[in-house]
């Protein structure tokens, strides 16, 4: 994808996050993640994550998921580095 940012990431990972809320809090202004609710973005990210930990072992996939929590940390590190490049 070219001219992707972090903030454009950061968007879908919103976007995914606001679904997931709506779908287990219902739908509402204070259940959507933003600046205003930080406590609550902890609460629904820390929710999501355990719920990925159930998807991954319901897929029965051959990696766990630290193994694919190292890897997304992995690909993080790289798209912060690479938009720090473009920015100096």
């Amino acid at each position: 994808m070219p001219d992707v940012t972090n903030h454009d990431r950061a968007d879908w990972a919103r976007a995914a996050i606001d679904t997931y809320a709506a779908a287990t809090r219902g739908r509402s202004d204070e259940q959507r993640i933003d600046e205003a609710n930080p406590d609550n973005a902890e609460e629904i990210i820390s929710d999501f994550l355990a719920d990925l930990r159930h998807l991954v072992d319901e897929l029965d996939l051959t990696v766990d998921f630290d193994d694919l929590s190292a890897r997304g940390a992995y690909h993080y590190d790289a798209e912060v580095r690479e938009e720090a490049q473009v920015d100096a």
